[in-house]
């Protein structure tokens, strides 16, 4: 059998060893260093493929054994070139195997695209999934630029939405995209929304109007939704609920006290934004949804919301015991 190199293994010249490390950073392949090792690296690294037989007299029958169990040394070559390759390897050496197929065969819907949500669209595009749907009913403005991913001064005045799926479309043309305009204006408009498609994960990107965590979680508690969501208010950001079905005992608008929130109505004010803040969210929100998407990893914020001040970097938890 013919091998040649995992061109993510990581091989590290260490005094007169040969380290190889792939997924287990804590336990390198070990290997003495001469310069017939050396050469032959350098082969393999350009794409060379050699006879076993021959890397077993040249490295020793073990060492090559335990480099084709880790998967530094392979039989076929590895694709480092196409879009989703460094995501590939990142799955291999994590011992991930099915994460692509699991991204691939995922429904999303994004409820609005502003800050969270254009942020949030990127990275399901650039994760992979099957399928995003973008709901959002306002147009392109400049204002939005310092927030906002992928907008621009040519886009003012299209429908953020459609803009949106262009971008996206771009740089993933795989992914299928759709988009609804519509302002979401009743509990009716958002459940016809949401059972519009078999949704694997909603993402709430809207903060308008004040009811809507309150639609949300009835909707979502109705037809056993999941979702994630995230805002600002304020100098401090907002992370969390995630809502799981059959798992979370509250949602985003019992976590916050919503349901009962006496006299107070906002009449006019539009708020400031730093877009830094929504980027933390966004980021913190993508990392939950790979999790409750493929099913690696353990959801940070189920029934909690981390409430963090991001100029005295303090913060704080409120759970379902707050």
């Amino acid at each position: 059998m013919k091998l040649t190199l995992n061109p993510y293994t990581l091989i590290i010249k260490d005094n007169n060893r040969l380290l190889f490390i792939l997924s287990d950073a804590n336990n390198p392949i070990v290997s003495e260093i001469d310069d017939e090792k050396l050469h032959v690296l350098q082969q393999l690294h350009e794409g060379a493929f050699l006879d076993q037989s021959d890397l077993c007299n040249i490295f020793s029958e073990q060492t090559v054994k335990d480099l084709l169990t880790t998967g530094s040394f392979l039989p076929v070559s590895v694709d480092t070139e196409s879009m989703f390759s460094r995501t590939n390897a990142f799955f291999m050496s994590h011992n991930m195997p099915n994460a692509r197929a699991s991204l691939m065969s995922k429904k999303v819907l994004i409820l609005g695209c502003g800050g969270i949500g254009t942020h949030m669209a990127w990275h399901m595009a650039a994760l992979g999934i099957s399928k995003l749907t973008l709901v959002d009913f306002d147009i392109v403005e400049k204002s939005n630029f310092n927030r906002q991913l992928l907008f621009d001064n040519a886009d003012i005045g299209r429908d953020k939405a459609e803009v949106l799926k262009e971008k996206l479309a771009a740089v993933n043309s795989d992914i299928v995209i759709e988009t609804i305009n519509k302002r979401i204006g009743s509990e009716e408009d958002l459940e016809s929304v949401c059972t519009s498609d078999k949704f694997d994960l909603i993402i709430k990107a809207l903060d308008t109007p004040t009811e809507f965590p309150i639609w949300l979680d009835n909707v979502a508690q109705r037809n056993k939704i999941t979702y994630v969501s995230g805002i600002t208010m304020r100098e401090n950001v907002l992370i969390g609920p995630s809502y799981v079905p059959d798992v979370s005992k509250h949602g985003m608008s019992e976590l916050l006290n919503l349901k009962n929130p006496g006299n107070s109505e906002k009449l006019y004010g539009t708020s400031p934004s730093l877009g830094i803040m929504l980027y933390n969210i966004s980021d913190e929100l993508a990392v939950e949804a790979f999790k409750l998407l493929t099913g690696y990893g353990k959801p940070k914020y189920i029934d909690t919301i981390l409430c963090k001040n991001i100029l005295t970097d303090e913060s704080y938890y409120i759970s379902g015991n707050h």
